[in-house]
């Protein structure tokens, strides 16, 4: 069995890094896998002392991260590049430090299409759209939630500004005409095709990644989509069947008051109860 590297990204993250790490280590029924966390919560919080004692058990890897900048913790596409760039196996799993891990298969699911050096990976592509408000364009994506990436493949594809997190003129996007046939999100506040009146293009992580994958790749590489329902958000009706994604728990989000999040945060701690009783 190929060895897979599951590399995490951790801010902040209370009781949604916990987790993540004990529902892989309870669940994953794959044989070759480590766990490598890149952290920026301070030296002294819940979350830094809950990673060294695992790192001490021998259950993961730790980075401890002190140049965190003006922000005071690294952003989630800098701690990408420094997971990725310190990956040492073949396959790698970028995953966000809010997800249960439900059925124990989830990463042979994944695994299984990566079969020659043709296979980039795979993940969710979201399409991205146009926010009139904010006169913004988002562009496609693939989340990084949870992908999955062949790292020779990668190395000779990637890139270290690959994971970027910015905001550039639309004047300036490169790619701002790929749009005029791309099918947008549906919502409010969307519209459908690129409007060359948007100010901006905001680059959320992977948008370079998936930028390449769209529109250059002369190699050809190939990107596949996740199965159906493999990962399931907070917005779902339910768990399952693979993946649960508590989408904004993974950082600071735990931190706003309302009964909406604080509602988030009780069903975190519910399924880490139900997960401690198996």
């Amino acid at each position: 069995m190929r060895a897979c590297s599951i590399l995490i990204s951790s801010w902040w993250s209370h009781v949604a890094l916990e987790m993540t790490i004990e529902s892989i280590l309870k669940r994953t029924v794959y044989d070759n896998y480590k766990i490598v966390v890149c952290d920026s919560s301070s030296n002294n919080s819940k979350e830094r002392q809950y990673l060294r004692q695992k790192r001490d058990s021998g259950n993961i890897e730790l980075l401890e991260c002190t140049d965190r900048g003006k922000l005071g913790f690294l952003k989630h596409g800098e701690a990408i590049n420094r997971l990725l760039q310190c990956c040492s196996t073949e396959l790698a799993c970028l995953l966000d430090s809010d997800i249960e891990i439900l059925e124990g298969d989830w990463l042979s699911t994944l695994a299984d299409f990566i079969r020659n050096g043709k296979d980039l990976g795979a993940g969710d592509l979201r399409k991205g759209g146009c926010f009139l408000p904010q006169s913004i364009f988002r562009g496609p994506l693939y989340h990084p939630s949870c992908l999955f990436l062949n790292m020779p493949a990668y190395r000779c594809f990637g890139t270290d500004d690959d994971w970027p997190e910015k905001g550039i003129l639309m004047a300036e996007y490169k790619y701002k005409y790929k749009f005029d046939n791309w099918p947008q999100c549906e919502g409010n506040n969307l519209v459908y095709n690129y409007d060359p009146k948007m100010a901006g293009v905001h680059y959320d992580t992977a948008g370079r990644f998936t930028e390449k994958v769209l529109w250059e790749n002369p190699e050809g590489l190939r990107m596949y989509s996740l199965p159906p329902n493999f990962i399931r958000s907070a917005y779902g009706i339910s768990l399952g069947p693979k993946i649960y994604h508590f989408e904004g728990m993974s950082a600071h989000h735990q931190a706003l008051d309302g009964d909406y999040m604080r509602g988030r945060v009780a069903l975190l701690h519910e399924r880490l109860g139900l997960l401690r009783t198996e």
